[in-house]
């Protein structure tokens, strides 16, 4: 049941998702949290995702750059990248 919550609060509230390849975050934090962090690996890249009501930042050690969707829009992930949310 533990695994279920996770993708409950990293699907849902981080708003992950994979389509067409491409690792993507529409995050959606309830309005009494300030904060979320989780690690997740995408084509072999460990990626450390922390999200606050106004901004998300990806970041990771491997210098292999990798597409990713923020809120609608594609970025090149490469070491680390802060994305402002609406």
């Amino acid at each position: 049941s533990l695994g279920g919550v996770w993708q409950m609060l990293v699907y849902g509230f981080g708003g992950m998702s994979v389509k067409d390849g491409i690792l993507r975050f529409a995050p959606s934090l309830p309005s009494k949290w300030k904060n979320m962090e989780f690690n997740i690996v995408f084509k072999k890249s460990l990626i450390n995702v922390k999200i606050d009501k106004k901004k998300i930042r990806l970041s990771k050690k491997e210098s292999r750059g990798i597409k990713v969707n923020i809120a609608g829009k594609e970025v090149f992930l490469v070491k680390t990248i802060v994305k402002k949310l609406n």
